[in-house]
C-alpha cells in the first residue's frame, strides 16, 4: 500500500528514533545488564507510543479527506445547478433525465423531463453522440440566438451498466453575428463579357450600333444598382462589377436574370446579344478574387458562352448555358491554332495523340486526323488506344487494311507512359477532362499539352494546356481537326481512309448532319469529300450485327415518357457494346413526337452508364453535370456506381426535376 508524504515522513522518524534507542540499549546492556534491560523496556514503550501517535494522525487525516469529499460534492452540486449556461443530462436511449434552469428557459412551453432530446433539439442525435469520439461542437439556433452545444459521455457501469450524456450550450450569438456580418459584407467581383460583340457590330446598322451597346450598358448598370453594387466598363465589350456577398446570394436565388434580359434586346440588331459572366466569390485579396473572376469568364466562354460561372472557394457552379452556342464564321482562330500547332509539332521529337476512354468514331477519327497532320510535318506520332471498342471496330479494321503501317503507331497507355518524357507533346482530342483520357498519367509526365475539343468546358478541365482549341459551337472534334489540316499545307493530299474517318466522326456527332450542324460543318465535310471521302464507305463503317439492331428496338419499345417531353429507358444486358446500344437508342427516341430529350441507362464494366440526347431546347449536359457527367448541350453522358439501375433512374429523375424547376424560375423572373 502506497503511503502519502506525511505518513512517509512519520515512518522515517519512527524508524530513526527506534534504531538509535536499540543501539543505545545494546551498548548499555554490554556494560551493565540491568540498565540494558531497562533501556530495552524503554524502547518497547517508545515504539508503542510513537506507533499510537502515527495511527491517531492517520485516522485524523482520513476523517479530514472524507469531510473534504462531502464538501466537494456539495460545491459541485451547487456549481452544476448554478451554471450560467443551459445543461441537460440525457440517457443513452435519448430521454432527458435532468436539466437546469437555463436549459428550461430555452423551451418555456415544453415539458422536458422524459422527452426525447431529438424532439426538442433535432440536431442532437444520441446514437451519433455515443459513437463519436471527437467531441464535435453542434451549432443550434434557438430563440434568435446561436448556441454551441458540447457533450461528455459518462459511464455508469458500476451502477447500472449504462451511459449518460451531459450536454451544455454556450451562447455564441455575438460571435455568430460578427461572423455572418463579415461573410455578408465580403466583396464579390463579377467580370462580364459580351460574347458576340464583333458579330453584333457587323450585323447592326451603323446608325443603330451605338444605341445597341448603350442599351447593353444601361441594362448592366441598372442590374448592378438593383443589387446594391456598381458596374464599370473597362473595354468595349468588358465590364467589372462589385457586390456584397449578401446581395450576390439574392442574385443566385433570382438565377441571374441579366443574361436573359440582355438577350431579349433585338430591337436594333438581328443578332441577340449574349453575355458570359465569371464570378469570384472567395475570401481572398481583391486582386486574387479578380483573377478568379476572369478565369471563370474563360470557363464560361469555353462552355459556349451565354452563361454564368461562379467560383466560390474553388467550387464551380454553372447557371444558364441552355441555348445553343453561336457559330463563328471567322476562321482566323483556326488558322492561328493550326500555325501554333505546326510550330509545337516541329519542335517535338516525341508526340502522342489520344482521345477519351471508350472511344467513339469522333474520338478515334480525330486522332487519325491529327496523326496524319503530324506525319505530314515529317514527325512520328503514336496514337494511344487502350481497347478497340465496338463503336470503332469497323473503322479500326478498315484503317489497318488500307494503312497497315499504322499498326505499329497505335500503342497501349502503359507503353505510352513508358515512352513519354517531360518534353513530349501530347494532343488530347474530343475531351478536356484529365480522368476521361485514355492515359491520365501521361499528362503528369509531360509539360506540353494541346487540347482540341468541341464539348462545353466542365469544372475538371485539364489545367494549363500549352495550346487550347475548344469551340463548343463546332459539331465535332473531327470538324476542328479538318480545319487545322486545311491550313497545314497548300498542296495537301489526305489518304482516303483518313478522310472517311473524319467524315465518320462528323456524321456520328451530328446524327447524320441533323444536330449541332453549322456552315463550317458542311464546309469541313465538303473539304473531306474533295480528299476522297465517300458517303457510302462511311455508311458501311456504321453497319452493325443484327443483335445490336434488335437490342435497340427493345430499348426504344420499353421507353417511359417522363414529364410528357422526356423519354427514359434501360438496357440491362451487360455486353461489349452496351454503351453503344444505349447511345444509339437515345438517338432514336428523339424521333418520337413531342420528345425533347432522351436518356438510356445501361451496365458496363461494373458501372451504370447514362447516355443523354436532346433536340436543343433541353440541355442534357447541364442535367448530367449534376451527377458528375458532362458533354454537349445535345449529347452528354455520365457514370454512376454503388446503386442499382432502378435507383439510378430515380437519381436521374430527381436531377431532371431540378433542371426543369430552375428553368421555370428563370422564365418567371424574366416575366417579372
Amino acid at each position: 500500500m502506497r503511503e502519502d508524504n506525511n505518513s512517509l515522513i512519520n515512518w522515517l522518524e519512527f524508524v530513526t528514533v527506534m534504531a538509535a534507542l536499540v543501539i543505545m540499549s545494546i551498548v548499555i546492556f554490554i556494560y551493565h545488564k540491568a540498565l540494558g534491560a531497562i533501556a530495552f523496556a524503554f524502547c518497547l514503550y517508545a515504539g508503542y507510543y510513537f506507533n499510537s501517535l502515527i495511527e491517531e494522525k492517520k485516522a485524523g487525516y482520513v476523517k479530514q479527506i472524507e469531510s473534504m469529499d462531502e464538501t466537494f460534492s456539495d460545491v459541485t452540486r451547487c456549481a452544476v445547478f448554478g451554471m450560467p449556461f443551459p445543461m441537460s443530462l440525457i440517457s443513452q436511449d435519448g430521454k432527458i433525465n435532468w436539466y437546469n434552469t437555463k436549459f428550461k428557459n430555452l423551451f418555456p412551453e415544453s415539458e422536458l423531463l422524459g422527452e426525447k432530446i431529438d424532439d426538442i433539439l433535432p440536431k442532437i442525435n444520441t446514437k451519433d453522440l455515443l459513437k463519436s469520439e471527437k467531441g464535435e461542437v453542434i451549432d443550434i439556433d434557438i430563440q434568435n440566438k446561436n448556441y454551441q452545444f458540447y457533450y461528455n459521455i459518462v459511464d455508469t457501469y458500476k451502477q447500472d451498466k449504462k451511459k449518460l450524456i451531459l450536454i451544455y450550450g454556450l451562447d455564441n450569438t455575438e460571435d455568430e453575428i460578427i461572423k455572418r456580418a463579415y461573410y455578408e459584407e465580403t466583396p464579390v467581383i463579377m467580370a462580364i463579357q459580351i460574347d458576340n460583340f464583333e458579330e453584333i457590330a457587323g450585323a447592326t446598322d451603323e446608325n443603330n450600333r451605338p444605341i445597341v451597346f448603350a442599351e447593353i450598358d444601361k441594362e448592366i448598370n441598372t442590374y448592378a444598382v438593383n443589387y446594391n453594387g456598381f458596374a464599370r466598363k473597362y473595354d468595349s465589350d468588358k465590364y467589372l462589377c462589385v457586390f456584397r456577398k449578401v446581395d450576390f446570394n439574392r442574385m443566385i436565388k433570382d438565377k441571374f436574370p441579366i443574361v436573359e434580359k440582355v438577350k431579349d434586346m433585338e430591337a436594333y440588331s438581328s443578332i441577340p446579344p449574349t453575355l458570359s459572366i465569371g464570378v469570384g466569390a472567395s475570401i481572398e485579396p481583391p486582386l486574387e478574387v479578380y483573377k478568379i473572376a476572369r478565369l471563370a469568364v474563360d470557363v464560361a466562354l469555353g462552355r459556349g458562352g451565354d452563361q454564368i460561372v461562379v467560383n466560390e472557394g474553388g467550387r464551380l457552379s454553372f447557371y444558364g448555358g441552355k441555348k445553343k452556342a453561336i457559330e463563328k464564321h471567322n476562321k482566323v482562330k483556326s488558322r492561328v491554332i493550326s500555325h501554333a500547332l505546326t510550330q509545337l509539332v516541329d519542335q517535338s521529337n516525341s508526340i502522342f495523340a489520344m482521345g477519351h476512354k471508350n472511344p467513339d468514331m469522333d474520338s478515334f477519327g480525330s486522332c487519325l486526323g491529327i496523326y496524319t497532320f503530324i506525319k505530314l510535318r515529317g514527325k512520328n506520332c503514336k496514337i494511344v488506344l487502350k481497347e478497340v471498342t465496338p463503336a470503332i471496330e469497323s473503322l479500326y479494321n478498315e484503317t489497318l487494311r488500307q494503312m497497315p503501317e499504322i499498326k505499329n503507331d497505335i500503342i497501349s497507355p502503359e507503353e505510352a507512359i513508358d515512352r513519354a518524357k517531360s518534353n513530349s507533346l501530347v494532343v488530347v482530342l474530343d475531351n478536356h477532362r484529365k480522368n476521361s483520357t485514355e492515359a491520365p498519367e501521361l499528362l503528369d509526365i509531360t509539360n506540353k499539352v494541346v487540347l482540341i475539343d468541341h464539348h462545353r468546358r466542365g469544372a475538371d478541365y485539364i489545367e494549363d494546356p500549352t495550346l487550347t482549341y475548344l469551340e463548343p459551337y463546332a459539331s465535332s472534334a473531327s470538324e476542328l481537326v479538318t480545319e487545322l489540316i486545311q491550313y497545314n499545307e497548300e498542296d495537301l493530299k489526305l489518304p482516303k481512309i483518313i478522310a472517311d474517318a473524319l467524315l465518320a466522326g462528323i456524321t456520328v456527332d451530328t446524327k447524320s448532319f441533323t444536330f449541332q450542324t453549322g456552315v463550317r460543318t458542311f464546309e469541313a465535310a465538303s473539304l473531306l469529300k474533295r480528299f476522297g471521302a465517300d458517303s457510302i464507305s462511311v455508311k458501311k463503317l456504321f453497319r452493325e450485327p443484327a443483335d445490336t439492331v434488335k437490342y435497340r428496338s427493345e430499348v426504344v419499345s420499353q421507353a417511359e415518357i417522363y414529364k410528357d417531353i422526356i423519354a427514359i429507358s434501360k438496357f440491362e444486358n451487360e455486353i461489349d457494346n452496351s454503351v453503344l446500344v444505349a447511345a444509339q437508342s437515345a438517338d432514336i427516341m428523339l424521333d418520337m413526337r413531342g420528345i425533347e430529350a432522351s436518356f438510356v441507362l445501361t451496365y458496363y464494366k461494373g458501372k451504370i452508364h447514362v447516355s443523354g440526347r436532346s433536340v436543343g431546347e433541353i440541355s442534357v449536359q447541364i442535367i448530367l453535370e449534376k451527377i458528375g457527367g458532362g458533354g454537349h448541350q445535345t449529347s452528354a453522358g455520365a457514370q454512376l456506381s454503388d446503386m442499382s439501375i432502378d435507383e439510378a433512374v430515380d437519381v436521374l429523375k430527381k436531377v431532371i426535376d431540378e433542371y426543369l424547376e430552375e428553368d421555370e424560375k428563370v422564365e418567371s423572373n424574366i416575366e417579372k
